[in-house]
């Protein structure tokens, strides 16, 4: 079975806008996929069948990652290994002549702790400088003594709440929008997916992230006790923008994920069509196997049928 994920982001044209596609192929030993051709599938808009105007595999097109680092109390016995796993994915996966990538941490505010660069020195130091933030009161175990601190927005009271979705809004708008448009945006979301305080909704975050080409991987960490993982927001926010959510069992499965991650960004296609509905409100996307051969060795097409918002063409 092979499956794939494809977020839908636009571009306006004329007279015809394009609907541009990312593909992620794996068979069903979840080995990556990489010989489809533009023949072998067939993509429709609201039911329609769309002619495909450009497919190719971006083996060697540039990269920009954003790496966001969970630092609230929930984090507390994990950042060591997320840190760890986050500096071999730089040193094993970013390639200084193509591609560049940013690391913030967050609890209840986003701190950039370096903005896009191809240095992977820097990207090291940024990600050792990720340190737990304990709000006030906290004793070691996720415990806090004494009441809460009241809700107010200074960085010693957000310290004591997390905001994953704001978070992932402002590092679509500050950290990734500065990467030349033709480069492949991606986001690393080291979080347990409890949100606590954010602004935005986990939909405002799905679409700020479709509208600025941003693809999520999450990977669910943090505490067992008295922490949990929201699994399902973790889900939706990747597989709704052409991610993936990683649910590790334990820390030391963060560097195979790692791995797996930079292996999809080398293993992705794009698919672009000509839009007849861009004026709808909302819009599903469906891609088939259409290729005879394909059926016969029993690959098959499984992602996120969904109804992607009407996308305003980035600037």
């Amino acid at each position: 079975m092979t499956a794939v994920s494809a977020p839908v982001m636009t571009a306006q044209t004329q007279p015809a806008p394009e609907i541009r596609i990312l593909v992620t192929a794996v068979d069903k030993d979840q080995n990556f996929v990489n010989s489809l051709r533009r023949e072998d599938l067939r993509v429709l808009e609201d039911g329609v069948s769309r002619e495909i105007v450009n497919f190719e595999l971006l083996t060697d097109q540039s990269a920009s990652v954003a790496i966001l680092i969970d630092a609230s109390a929930s984090q507390e016995r994990t950042l060591p290994a997320q840190k760890l796993a986050a500096t071999s994915f730089v040193d094993s996966v970013i390639r200084p002549a193509r591609d560049k990538a940013a690391v913030a941490t967050f609890t209840g505010t986003l701190t950039a702790q370096q903005t896009l660069t191809n240095d992977a020195a820097l990207l090291r130091e940024a990600i050792a400088r990720a340190q737990f933030v304990p709000p006030p009161g906290y004793v070691r175990g996720g415990y806090v003594i004494g009441p809460p601190p009241p809700l107010k927005r200074t960085p010693a009271a957000l310290a004591s709440y997390t905001a994953v979705w704001d978070a992932v809004v402002t590092a679509c708008d500050e950290l990734l929008s500065p990467s030349p448009g033709q480069a492949r945006r991606s986001m690393i979301l080291l979080t347990d997916g409890e949100d606590t305080i954010s602004k935005h909704k986990l939909s405002d975050a799905v679409d700020v992230a479709i509208g600025a080409n941003v693809v999520i991987y999450s990977i669910g960490i943090g505490d067992t006790f008295p922490f949990g993982i929201d699994k399902d927001a973790l889900r939706k926010i990747s597989e709704r923008t052409g991610g993936r959510a990683f649910l590790p069992k334990k820390s030391g499965d963060l560097q195979t994920i790692f791995t797996e991650i930079g292996q999809e960004l080398r293993s992705q296609y794009l698919i672009a069509c000509n839009s007849k509905n861009n004026a709808r409100p909302s819009r599903k996307i469906q891609i088939e196997i259409v290729n005879p051969a394909l059926g016969k060795r029993d690959l098959q097409l499984a992602y996120p049928r969904l109804a992607y918002p009407g996308i305003a063409p980035r600037k």
